[in-house]
């Protein structure tokens, strides 16, 4: 009996601690009557009565008597901290829980002597009152730290507005416009599976999530973030509930909602926690694992309220195995403040294009290209926080949405794409953004009865910012174009392509510069005036005659010539050039030729030197021409006109000679041979003649230069004879 009065003065106290704890305020009445039921519950059950009350599952339903009986002996016996006999607690190679989930069954359930229970409840006690301390500890220092945020916003407002300090609320619904979240339930663990649940059970628990609703977070394109439960002896909060500046949960429930079930619908993150039996069994692992890790109740307890299915032994364990690795520290990596995984990419980095107008025009079009935050596991998308792209040749960027992580398509106007295609381009279009720094969850209230309801908490994004940059290129192949340039000569006095009289259309040479005065082509018309350049390049081109056909004059004009790309399929392009000349009137041309000798080698004993000049030729009208002219030098011409270095020149002039091309050179003498051809104007050496062009120059020259060989050279018989052929007198 003594026994049973210590039994229960211990638990009146742990109830009042409880409620000063948690700053419950009860009316006397109701205070009252609780004290009243529990001191009832624990005299009836007297020494069979065992473990120790935990805060959280000392708030009883306003029931009868019997009812708070069996509910706190479910309670006491799942928060013990001696783990239950079975081989439930242990894994597979017979290795116990660690401590820290072995359940408290019954402490004092063989001991019956006094002293032995005492020691037992103290211990049990001073176990009590250090966790009561260390959460009263952590509930100051976030009480301390919610109030601080608080009056850093109401006394430097701006601070939080510039972004240079970011409250704790900031962490949780990085875009949602309040801290509510509207939570929604309706099918429990037993109404899709009766065999393994029962409806009764009070571990029956229903699928939690964020409803479709809820306006202040559209932020998940399309997914139901699943909710979870984290005391399970309460009714599931349904409708609004709220951020209660509590704080992220412990990292190890923060584990499970990471790798266990996030989105209704969806199984498992990591294929090690899927039960194999669709995304609903996987979301009830999850719940039980957070429960049991969570020190609600033990995983052997949590196996004894199974029922005897077939799918009984392995749900159990993929719960028994998410609930060990959530308490194991070697996961936690890279857990800081949350999960930290997150690489950012698009669905492609390089697209291509396909005719499609917009807003009414003509142009081209990629295709839709998604942004990629990928957390190693899962799609993560909805943790995107902003958006900016730049893309050049002035793109246009079509985006799918108004959300951050929307999918983008570029667009560009027919006229830029043709360009592009000319010379063969690429558009690269920048994405930079931001995301969550990481992910773990908050706790959350009912906002309309907070008391009488569970908290619940699921998987968010928060944390700081960071930043994310990927490129993508939209390649403009290039085409295999070839343009021509068409040309026509024709008579300008006649406008045909006939020549008059003894003119021809044909060899007029025509030059082709590009736009940086490169040669890229010559033309040469043939009989009918015509010519046609090699295949360029799309561009700017001149055109310019550089030598005329016969019986007409030079075109002095500069053509120029533009290709451009006009037609996406279009690979060849003309342009058409149109020479008109006037027939050539023949102009008189001539040529003056010089012969060089040293005055010292003359001597006149042997007679007057005298040297023979010969310019044969071809004129404007294909005939052939010959003419011949000598100069002397007399005793009287040398006295008068040497130079002060010592040579003496005399010329010869060809005169009336029709437009054409000559050809000069020395006849062979006797005494002089030929030493050099200098001062060439109109004209080039070639050997020992000089060719003049007096097409293009009306007037030739060059001078002729000698030297003597001395007399023992020649023989008293020895002579040179030339013959001059025709008559010499055209040329005067």
């Amino acid at each position: 009996m003594n026994i049973q009065k210590k039994e229960s003065s211990r638990i009146f106290y742990a109830f009042f601690c409880v409620a000063m704890r948690k700053g419950v305020i009860m009316s006397w009445r109701k205070c009252r009557n609780k004290l009243f039921a529990l001191g009832l519950s624990a005299l009836m059950w007297g020494n069979t009565f065992s473990g120790a009350v935990w805060a959280s599952d000392l708030e009883m339903q306003n029931t009868t008597v019997q009812e708070q009986e069996n509910v706190m002996e479910g309670e006491l016996q799942e928060k013990s901290e001696i783990q239950e006999s079975g081989p439930q607690d242990t894994d597979e190679s017979g290795t116990k829980m660690p401590e820290s989930k072995i359940s408290e069954s019954e402490i004092l359930e063989t001991e019956t002597s006094k002293e032995t229970q005492e020691s037992k409840l103290k211990q049990k006690e001073e176990v009590e009152k250090a966790g009561l301390e260390k959460e009263e500890v952590e509930k100051e220092e976030l009480k301390e730290k919610f109030e601080q945020d608080k009056l850093l916003e109401e006394l430097e407002p701006e601070l939080v507005d510039s972004g240079l300090y970011e409250k704790n609320q900031a962490f949780h619904l990085f875009s949602a416009t309040s801290s509510k979240l509207e939570v929604k339930w309706n099918e429990s663990f037993a109404s899709f599976d009766s065999g393994l649940m029962s409806a009764k059970d009070k571990m029956n628990s229903s699928i939690k999530y964020v409803a479709a609703t809820d306006k202040n977070n559209p932020d998940l394109k399309g997914k139901q973030r699943a909710v979870y439960c984290l005391q399970y002896n309460k009714d599931g909060p349904l409708g609004d509930v709220s951020w209660n500046g509590s704080g992220r949960i412990a990292p190890s429930l923060a584990y499970l909602l990471y790798w266990g079930c996030r989105y209704i619908g969806e199984q498992s993150v990591w294929s090690g926690y899927q039960t194999g039996y669709g995304w609903k069994y996987d979301y009830m692992a999850t719940q039980y694992a957070i429960h049991i890790v969570n020190n609600e109740y033990s995983l052997n307890t949590f196996y004894s309220h199974l029922l005897n299915s077939s799918k009984k032994e392995s749900f159990y364990k993929i719960v028994k195995k998410m609930t060990e690795d959530a308490i194991n520290p070697v996961y936690y990596n890279p857990f800081e403040d949350g999960w930290q995984n997150f690489k950012y990419s698009l669905s492609d980095t390089s697209v291509t294009w396909s005719a499609q107008s917009y807003n009414g025009k003509a142009g081209y079009m990629t295709k839709w290209i998604s942004q990629k935050l990928n957390d190693g596991q899962v799609n993560c998308n909805e943790y995107i926080q902003s958006r900016k792209i730049t893309v050049d040749h002035n793109a246009t960027v079509i985006w799918k949405d108004s959300g951050d992580s929307s999918d983008f398509r570029l667009w560009i106007p027919l006229s830029v794409y043709l360009e592009l295609q000319a010379e063969g381009g690429t558009i690269t279009a920048s994405v930079n953004g931001t995301h969550s720094a990481f992910l773990s969850g908050w706790n959350y209230l009912s906002v309309s009865n907070p008391d009488d309801f569970q908290k619940v908490t699921l998987l968010e994004g928060g944390g700081r910012n960071v930043g994310h940059s990927a490129k993508v290129t939209a390649t403009v192949p290039k085409k295999d174009v070839k343009c021509y340039i068409n040309l026509q000569k024709l008579d300008k006095e006649t406008g045909l392509d006939k020549p008059q009289k003894n003119a021809s259309l044909k060899g007029a040479v025509y030059e082709v510069r590009n736009a940086k005065n490169i040669v890229a082509d010559k033309m040469v018309t043939d009989e009918n005036g015509k010519a046609t350049s090699k295949a360029l390049e799309i561009g700017t081109y001149t055109v310019k005659e550089i030598e005329a056909s016969s019986g007409y004059e030079l075109d002095t004009q500069t053509y120029t010539v533009t290709f451009s790309n006009t037609d996406v399929n279009q690979t060849i392009y003309r342009a058409e050039v149109k020479s008109q000349e006037p027939v050539h009137v023949p102009k008189e041309v001539s040529i003056e030729l010089e012969k060089e000798i040293l005055e010292k080698e003359i001597n006149f004993a042997n007679g007057e030197p005298v040297f023979l000049f010969e310019v044969r030729g071809t004129k404007v009208d294909d005939t052939e021409c010959v003419y011949h002219k000598a100069v002397s030098f007399t005793r009287e011409y040398v006295e008068k006109n040497k130079n002060s270095d010592g040579t003496i020149r005399a010329k010869v002039t060809f005169e009336h000679l029709m437009e054409g091309v000559y050809t000069a050179k020395e006849i062979k003498v006797m005494r002089y041979v030929l030493k050099d051809i200098k001062e060439i104007s109109g004209g080039v050496r070639k050997g020992e003649t000089v060719v003049f062009d007096l097409k293009q120059n009306e007037k030739g020259s060059a001078v002729f230069v000698n030297e003597k060989k001395e007399w023992q050279d020649w023989s008293d018989d020895s002579y040179c004879e030339n013959v001059i052929p025709g008559k010499a007198g055209d040329a005067k």
